[in-house]
């Protein structure tokens, strides 16, 4: 489902971009919710970090491309926000993509949501989505921190009381002397993780102070540190 819909405003300015090069574009002037754990440090290696990010805000090259985790996750997405609607009937699940909305607040920070669970008095749980290889992080019901401050800074924007991460884990053991021997020995879980802002309240203070001291180096032009807390 997408289209117009009455939400609270209190908090955020909500803006829609009709095509995703536009949406790229607009994700320039400012730090997005998923590019929180660049600047804190604690983002995987082949993402990058504070300086390479600094980077692209400085000279943005708009790329709709990506790599083959990133296309293979974008592709998925619609699917898997599709079946939540499909399986949960009594809920209004909402195609959030295109949107971008900038803290009243803070208004270097940003967020893109993949879709919400909108409530009638027009407040609403965030649903973010990842189709996502196993490792270690989602070991025994757990999930990465990196995923757990992008939800955080989202809420911290929107001003939502909570979000579910919504993730399709895929294990892959190698099997089979074939594509179809490795499809059937291949498996795939999905985990709904419930994120209440009660949880991760307590780091909202230190993802303001490190996103526009960030922010400041964009603007000025000088080089931010670049911090490794993995």
């Amino acid at each position: 489902m997408r289209g117009h819909i009455r939400m609270r405003t209190d908090d955020y300015i909500a803006k829609r971009y009709e095509t995703r090069a536009e949406w790229l574009k607009g994700r320039m002037d400012s730090v997005g919710a998923s590019e929180v754990s660049l600047v804190l440090g604690i983002a995987p290696p082949k993402w990058g970090n504070a300086h390479t990010l600094w980077e692209r805000k400085r000279n943005p090259v708009i790329e709709e491309g990506g790599n083959e985790d990133t296309i293979r996750g974008s592709r998925a997405e619609e699917h898997i926000r599709e079946l939540l609607g499909i399986e949960n009937p009594y809920i209004k699940v909402v195609d959030m993509t295109g949107i971008i909305f900038r803290s009243r607040k803070f208004p270097w920070l940003t967020c893109s949501l993949d879709a919400a669970i909108v409530h009638p008095d027009g407040k609403f749980t965030i649903v973010e989505i990842k189709d996502v290889r196993y490792t270690a992080h989602w070991k025994s019901g757990a999930y990465p921190r990196y995923y757990k401050y992008q939800c955080a800074a989202q809420m911290l924007v929107t001003g939502a009381t909570d979000a579910i991460l919504v993730a399709r884990i895929n294990y892959d053991f190698g099997g089979g002397r074939d594509e179809i021997g490795r499809l059937c020995e291949a498996s795939v879980r999905e985990e709904r993780i419930r994120i209440r802002r009660s949880s991760v309240k307590g780091q909202f203070a230190g993802i303001v102070r490190e996103t526009k001291e960030f922010w400041q180096h964009v603007k000025d032009g000088t080089e931010p540190d670049i911090i490794i807390r993995r």
